[in-house]
């Protein structure tokens, strides 16, 4: 009966982390398994309902997207967009129990949250790159992520950084109002980026002042909340660690998670504006673009004319402006 109740109320302890650990991580493994889990079930029902959109809408917005490349995908970028919906659900989650933790004053709600982030998310994609090694080809996506060396040292850093500052900060800092409200934020405040993203990659490709302005604003946000937002807040909280009283390895970590957290933010700034200015500033990629669009419609500039009403074709039915070229032609040859 005391080892359940240091698993339901995640007790800091070595048994409570541990078993309550393995719950979220069961849980979220099965969520974000593509054989057998949710995310299977969930790509399934997007290319049975809308094939139009996974198939052409999605795959457009992410062509030539530097993520794709660096986490294997380019056999099909929708992945990428099919995997932001467990995304928000896990953040949103996690974020959610912080919250409610700190709002009802229980920090063992608190807790859960935390490890919802730890086991569901850290652990679980660690357990995965082992599988991966261990048992190939291992869980899809990330066989092929692990095929990619630059993406495996990413993940790794960007893992480890919450696992070296959450389990000390939440055993030795768990009254601290500012680290409950650190660990709410970020985990929280990525929904505001990644919400917005799967619904701005439903926009089809040719509006591109709307996904220009779209990627403006994800890199905007995120610099809002990573850097002008987080600095003060973790600036506050080194001086909290310093005075706290707790072993110099606990602080020793905080301070390298934290060190490597403001290194991962601005990494990720710096790469979210480069996609951006690669891909709607230079004129050559403009260019490109463009042509690639003409060409799509498999019709001659010179035949096209605007058309004021109508419908776009849905998926499987002819190109409106390939029979209008065929008719035109047909009217021809009679006269």
């Amino acid at each position: 009966m005391d080892l359940f109740n240091e698993m339901l109320f995640a007790e800091p302890t070595v048994s409570g982390y541990i078993g309550a650990g393995i719950f979220h991580l069961t849980l979220w493994m099965y969520f974000g398994s593509w054989e057998c889990g949710v995310m299977k079930h969930l790509q399934d029902y997007i290319k049975r309902r809308a094939p139009m959109l996974y198939h052409e809408t999605v795959v457009m917005n992410y062509k030539d997207e530097p993520v794709v490349e660096m986490l294997g995908l380019q056999d099909d970028p929708a992945v990428l967009w099919v995997s932001n919906f467990p995304t928000v659900v896990h953040h949103g989650t996690a974020g959610l129990l912080m919250l409610l933790g700190i709002i009802t004053d229980r920090p063992w709600i608190w807790r859960h949250g935390l490890l919802t982030q730890l086991w569901g998310c850290d652990i679980a994609d660690f357990i995965r790159v082992a599988l991966c090694m261990l048992l190939p080809p291992g869980p899809f996506p990330m066989r092929n992520t692990c095929r990619v060396p630059a993406a495996m040292v990413f993940l790794t850093f960007h893992h480890t950084t919450s696992l070296l500052a959450g389990i000390p900060g939440s055993v030795y800092l768990q009254d601290s109002m500012h680290f409950q409200w650190m660990g709410c934020f970020l985990t929280g405040a990525p929904l505001a980026v990644v919400a917005w993203d799967i619904f701005a990659r439903c926009v089809p490709y040719r509006f591109r002042r709307f996904h220009m302005a779209s990627g403006v604003y994800a890199a905007g946000m995120f610099v809002f909340q990573r850097v002008i937002v987080f600095l003060p807040m973790a600036w506050t909280l080194s001086g909290i660690v310093i005075n706290a009283t707790m072993p110099l390895w606990a602080k020793s970590c905080l301070f390298i998670g934290g060190f490597n957290m403001t290194l991962f933010n601005f990494i990720c700034s710096a790469m979210m504006f480069h996609g951006i200015a690669t891909k709607y500033w230079d004129a050559d990629t403009r260019r490109q673009c463009d042509d690639e669009l003409t060409l799509h419609t498999d019709i001659e500039v010179k035949d096209i004319a605007p058309i004021i009403l109508g419908r776009p074709a849905r998926y499987g039915e002819p190109n409106d402006l390939k029979c209008r070229g065929k008719s035109d032609k047909s009217a021809a040859n009679v006269r």
